[in-house]
């Protein structure tokens, strides 16, 4: 960054003085001078005028400062005018124009020249252009070994020779640096290539034959040796016998540049292209050769695949796509060549699943839920959108849904194995690119039941009736309960009987729901007493369904019939002592007559006793049964059907022990207290009415 003032340039840096005032007065005074106002670039210090700030940064422009004088009365002079224009120069490259040479066998990066440019500044140098353009990178610009230091390099490129002497004699290589700002001129760099020249013979053969076209058989050539400073040292006589005039192959098919296209995934040994030439000299034979990627067939000049190519692979790892080479005809003697492009296209190429057969495991659920991930990926070489489809084969498809995005599984509508729907659905899935190309995979769903009825019982509540009496093993009732799940595990179920409240468990209730008296309850019940149970049913997963038993011990009451009339005395009849006299007669000889017959059939008398005891008691139990089976279905048809169920009715044994210890003495007038007694009363009726026949 320079300054001028007045004319003058200043290259400047901070605190480097740009003017030094010198004031004057014409009064014998201490003076001073400052600005006027401040300034961001510059500052006054000691009547000299400094770079406050970097100026490297910025771009050419002018500033003013208003320097002023005081006196020590505090008199101020005239402000003055003091205009700085700052210039920000164009870095000069002093090191070109220039020029080199190298050889067109040079098989190295080379540093061909070290750029000298001034500024003042930091600089960056780089490649304008480089005449004529090649297709290749030739030459570049880049920093040196030396930091901040820059150079003009040749690039060598081991697969392509850059330099060729026959191509390209020189090259103008153009170079610019710039501060940030402001570039510089163009500098340039003459690059001449030196040609590579073969040895020469130290001898000479008497004779040799030349392809060469001639109307004569036989040449001599005079051969004038030199030096290096062409002066003539001798001469000697070539004789030269021209036998016969080579012709150069010619391509009859070739284009200039012939392009191929051919597809990804071709066969190895496909033929892509057969060259042909013409040879005037029909005694020679034309081979052919050409380079890697391909083969030419060199007698018959068929260009064929070697490798199998993938697009993708070469694309995505940045590989060439395309192959240009140069393919030769020679018949030994002489060389034609021409050049072929052989372009990879690209083919749409097949999604992949990454198995063939995956397995979903879950337990059913509500329609739109996610199964667990059954991981259904797929790869695409070209990386495009896939999507995921199901099929069930048919109906069963409607049970699931996919994501096509994603191959996620989800519940098409609510799933219940217990109304039928499949425990296992096979489905295909397919994956299709945007192309229509699809890949399919087998998918197995398995499906588990959960728990999801509770046990119901056939009837909310039960009334069974039941005397104190009964036996040990009497079966009251069958209850039954049915689950809903068709799992056996789930619908398998344990019945249960409540007693806790009782104390003991008097009742038992069997796998089948059999429940029958366990115990001896003579001493636990009493009639007219009704017991509340809870029933339970439990399925294979824990849950319980309930019902209510009651056990309705019914009341018996004897009733006598009274009759009142006048009591009977014997004075009132005194004939009455004459029968009683006879009666008391006949008595005794039926007394007479019955010991006799007892001593004479003794045994027999025992044995027909005692079989009438069991016969009797056979007779009662009997009885008693009947009476049983009568009362419930006199009390069912009255009471129960008629009127209300008795299953509400609480558990009255304390209740019931209360009131008969209370009304013991008149038991059978009074009756029951109890709040219930009402619906029992027709009961009791019965049961008196039965007992008393």
């Amino acid at each position: 960054m320079y300054c001028h003032q007045n004319g003058s340039q200043y290259h400047l840096a901070i605190n480097d003085v740009v003017w030094t005032l010198d004031p004057q007065n014409t009064e014998i005074d201490d003076i001073s001078v400052s600005l006027s106002q401040t300034n961001t670039y510059f500052k006054l210090s000691s009547n000299e005028i400094k770079v406050k700030s970097s100026l490297s940064t910025t771009n050419s422009f002018p500033t003013s400062l208003y320097p002023q004088i005081r006196d020590s009365c505090g008199v101020y002079s005239e402000t003055i005018t003091f205009r700085i224009i700052v210039e920000n120069e164009k870095p000069i490259i002093t090191s070109l124009a220039t020029s080199v040479e190298i050889s067109e066998n040079n098989q190295a990066d080379t540093l061909l020249h070290t750029i000298d440019a001034v500024d003042g500044e930091t600089l960056t140098c780089e490649l304008h252009s480089v005449l004529p353009v090649s297709n290749d990178k030739v030459f570049e610009v880049k920093e040196t070994s030396t930091p901040g230091e820059y150079g003009i390099y040749y690039v060598y490129i081991p697969r392509n020779r850059s330099l060729d002497y026959d191509s390209v004699v020189r090259y103008d290589v153009s170079v610019t640096c710039t501060d940030g700002r402001q570039p510089s001129d163009e500098g340039h760099l003459m690059v001449y290539v030196i040609k590579n020249i073969p040895p020469e013979f130290t001898d000479l053969p008497r004779e040799e034959i030349l392809p060469q076209q001639s109307t004569s058989s036989d040449f001599t050539i005079p051969i004038v040796v030199t030096d290096a400073d062409t002066a003539t040292w001798g001469q000697m006589f070539l004789d030269i016998a021209v036998e016969n005039i080579n012709d150069i192959p010619v391509f009859a098919n070739a284009e200039s540049d012939l392009k191929i296209g051919v597809e990804e995934n071709t066969a190895v040994d496909t033929l892509l292209y057969t060259y042909f030439t013409t040879d005037l000299d029909s005694v020679d034979v034309v081979t052919y050769s050409t380079n890697s990627y391909f083969a030419i067939d060199s007698a018959s000049g068929q260009i064929s695949t070697i490798a199998e190519f993938d697009y993708d692979n070469l694309f995505y790892v940045g590989s060439a796509t395309s192959f240009r080479f140069v393919v030769r005809a020679t018949d030994t003697k002489d060389t034609a060549t021409t050049t072929v492009t052989i372009s990879i296209v690209n083919v749409n190429d097949v999604p992949t699943l990454s198995n063939t057969h995956y397995v979903l495991n879950d337990t059913e659920n509500v329609g739109e839920t996610l199964l667990s991930s059954p991981n259904i990926d797929a790869s695409d070489p070209e990386n495009e959108t896939l999507r995921y489809t199901l099929d069930c084969n048919g109906y069963n498809t409607t049970y699931f849904e996919m994501d096509e995005s994603t191959g996620d599984v989800y519940f098409g509508g609510d799933f219940d194995s217990d109304i039928g729907h499949p425990p296992v659905t096979e489905c295909n899935v397919t994956v299709t690119d945007p192309g229509g190309l699809t890949d399919t995979a087998f998918l197995t769903i398995n499906i588990a039941d959960t728990n999801d009825f509770t046990p119901i019982f056939e009837r909310d509540y039960y009334n069974v009736f039941l005397f104190p009496t009964e036996d040990i093993g009497t079966i009251l009732i069958n209850v039954s309960a049915s689950d809903g799940d068709i799992t056996e595990t789930w619908n398998t179920i344990t019945y249960g009987l409540d007693q806790s409240g009782l104390g003991n468990s008097y009742f038992n209730i069997d796998e089948n729901g059999t429940i029958t008296v366990a115990m001896d309850i003579s001493a636990s019940f009493n009639y007219g007493q009704t017991v509340i149970l809870t029933l339970s049913a439990t399925d294979g997963g824990g849950l319980v369904g309930y019902s209510t038993l009651s056990l309705i011990f019914p009341e018996t009451t004897t009733t006598s019939s009274t009759t009142t009339e006048r009591p009977f005395k014997t004075e009132t009849y005194p004939d009455n002592g004459y029968w009683y006299l006879l009666a008391g007669i006949v008595l005794m000889m039926n007394a007479v007559l019955i010991t006799k017959l007892c001593i004479r059939y003794c045994r027999p008398c025992a044995e027909i006793d005692k079989r009438t005891e069991v016969q009797k008691r056979a007779d009662r139990i009997k009885a008693a049964q009947e009476r049983k089976a009568k009362i419930k279905s006199d009390f069912f048809r009255q009471t129960i059907l008629g009127t209300q169920d008795p299953a509400p009715a609480i558990n009255r044994k304390n209740k019931r022990s209360d009131d008969k210890s209370v009304n013991s003495s008149d038991q059978g007038s009074q009756g029951t207290t109890n709040a219930n007694r009402s619906s029992m009363d027709s009961f009791d009726s019965l049961s008196s009415s039965k007992v008393s026949n």
